[in-house]
């Protein structure tokens, strides 16, 4: 049953499949607008009522009969699946609800390599040039500019599939950036990480002008990189417990 691995409450984020055919993705792979709901109700197996989005106060009455991946954070983990939306609902007390019909049912993820941990990390980037990218999408890894100043940016939290970051610039889906950071893993010699990433969405901060949320999927990550982040995210995480414990 639905309600034995996620609850009422649970936040919940949504994104347009549109003529995709394929496995859900992982929050790392989605592009374009994520909407942001929670649980309200179980109707059946299949259906749940859900808050209506907003967008800057502003109800968003999703698209029906159109297919979208989902998300349920809590936790027991991230749970992900694809669903429609097959109808608007307002309860008695003046709520705005949407019925989700789960067409493909929730499949829980690794937690261990998709769990976001918040951070504060510096870190310098740029964007590849035109050629650079061109060269990249034909499978050859090569950075033409070599001789570049690299913005500096603050990444805000990290997983073993990404990043979301502060940057000065905002960037299109599927842009290709350079980027840079450490992270102390071993406390004597800190491990620099330098890769390429792709631009999953990036939108203005609000109420700080020039500054930008922008998310960022690993594409030239090796395993032993990326579980150095994992190994650092849970050391971090044994960190924060054993504060909270004394």
């Amino acid at each position: 049953m639905l309600s034995d691995y996620i609850k009422l409450g649970d936040r919940i984020e949504l994104c347009s499949v549109l003529n995709r055919v394929k496995k859900p993705m992982s929050p790392e792979e989605r592009s374009g607008k994520v909407y942001y709901s929670s649980v309200y109700e179980f109707r059946s197996e299949d259906e749940l009522e859900v808050d209506m989005p907003q967008d800057h106060g502003k109800l968003v009455p999703l698209r029906r009969h159109s297919r979208y991946d989902i998300w349920v954070y809590n936790e027991k983990g991230i749970f992900q699946g694809i669903g429609e939306i097959e109808e608007y609902t307002k309860n008695e007390y003046g709520r705005y609800l949407m019925v989700l019909y789960l067409s493909e049912g929730l499949k829980k993820l690794q937690r261990r390599e998709y769990y976001r941990f918040s951070c504060l990390l510096n870190m310098s980037y740029r964007l590849l040039t035109k050629e650079e990218q061109d060269k990249y999408d034909s499978g050859i890894i090569e950075f033409i500019e070599t001789d570049i100043t690299l913005e500096d940016g603050t990444i805000v939290d990290i997983s073993g599939g990404g990043a979301r970051c502060v940057t000065d610039a905002q960037y299109n889906p599927d842009d290709l950036l350079q980027f840079e950071f450490e992270l102390p893993i071993d406390p004597n010699r800190p491990k620099k990480y330098s890769l390429v990433g792709r631009v999953v969405s990036s939108r203005p901060i609000e109420g700080k002008d020039g500054a930008f949320e922008t998310r960022i999927q690993f594409m030239t990550i090796g395993n032993k990189d990326r579980e150095g982040i994992v190994k650092y995210i849970f050391d971090e995480q044994l960190k924060v417990r054993g504060k909270e414990n004394k």
